[in-house]
């Protein structure tokens, strides 16, 4: 069965990305603040150089991701906050704004009046052809967003991964931006057809980037919601044995790690570190942690333990900075 192995935690670190993925925040709305008016501005001058800018600054390779994983993983609160994401941008950011810039520059310049030209039009028709080459593009961006992940997994979360991400990041904002502005600058010059024909481009590709491409990528590298309920399960068993192990030898625990390494769809490896604060060792931890896995799931594990003693000092606690500068006199008298 295919999967991605030997990838320490990958299953269940691809699930918490695509949390963080599907997250709201003020950076990601400025983010598409700006693309927008960068976009609005080269599709406004018929320049597609300024369009292109504005692609390296969309920011919505994390809501695609999240909602390709969420729907691979089955988690309803991360795809319909990835999608929510995708509309509150598009919809509620990008149209309004581009209909709001093209209004007030259509007012300040009138003489020389906003009209059509050639990159609206290109985004304003949706002849066949043009249908299929969007959709082409949309399902080949979407491919690459698991792509990057999958390929070299061991690099997730590292800087390579994070360049990848934006460059990837670029070739879907071109299937997302540019249409969504021509929507708003469609009502703002009233040209139904454009706008509408910006509309259906605009879903065309939202279907491609996030229903088509990513999860056939997904499903051919073997992510599937089996291989993280066994991942998230063999972490669950270990640390809940761990525990019981560090209760039966009376060892006062500080805290507890576990990691799970797929080495196959039916094996793996496991590292638990257990934190104490007495000299007492547990015995068996790893063999009472392996023995419990493989009879609860049924799949032979390697565990492997370590056991840290750990020590606290506090620094004594000082009122104010009289008592603190007297203390440090008194130390560097003491010193010398």
């Amino acid at each position: 069965m295919t999967g991605v192995w030997g990838v320490k935690d990958f299953y269940t670190g691809l699930e918490e990305q695509s949390r963080e993925d599907a997250k709201f925040n003020a950076g990601y709305l400025l983010l598409v603040f700006i693309a927008t008016v960068i976009a609005t501005a080269g599709l406004l001058a018929d320049n597609s150089a300024i369009i292109i800018a504005a692609m390296c600054i969309a920011p919505f390779v994390g809501p695609a991701r999240a909602v390709s994983i969420g729907l691979v993983y089955r988690n309803p609160g991360t795809f319909s906050k990835g999608i929510a994401k995708q509309i509150l941008g598009l919809f509620l950011v990008t149209v309004p704004l581009a209909f709001f810039l093209t209004v007030m520059l259509d007012f300040l310049t009138p003489f020389f009046p906003i009209s059509l030209n050639h990159e609206i039009l290109l985004r304003g028709t949706f002849a066949s052809q043009d249908a299929m080459i969007a959709v082409m593009i949309s399902v080949v961006s979407s491919m690459a967003v698991p792509l990057a992940l999958l390929s070299a997994p061991k690099m997730v979360g590292g800087s390579i991964h994070l360049v990848t991400d934006i460059m990837i990041g670029v070739a879907i904002a071109i299937a997302l931006v540019p249409p969504a502005s021509v929507i708003g600058i469609g009502l703002a010059l009233k040209f139904p057809d454009v706008t509408l024909a910006a509309l259906l481009a605009l879903l065309v590709n939202l279907v491609g980037l996030d229903f088509v491409g990513s999860l056939v990528i997904l499903k051919a590298y073997g992510v599937t919601r089996d291989s993280l309920a066994i991942e998230k399960r063999i972490r669950e068993l270990s640390f809940s044995i761990a525990i019981v192990i560090n209760q039966k030898t009376r060892s006062k625990i500080h805290d507890i790690l576990v990691s799970v390494t797929m080495t196959a769809f039916n094996r793996a490896d496991v590292e638990v570190t257990v934190y104490l604060q007495s000299a007492s060792t547990p015995r068996g931890l790893a063999k009472g942690i392996g023995r419990s896995i493989e009879q609860e799931i049924g799949i032979p594990v390697r565990v492997s333990a370590h056991v840290i003693p750990i020590q606290y000092y506090i620094t004594p606690q000082i009122d104010n900075k009289e008592q603190e500068e007297e203390q440090y006199l008194t130390q560097g008298n003491s010193e010398s």
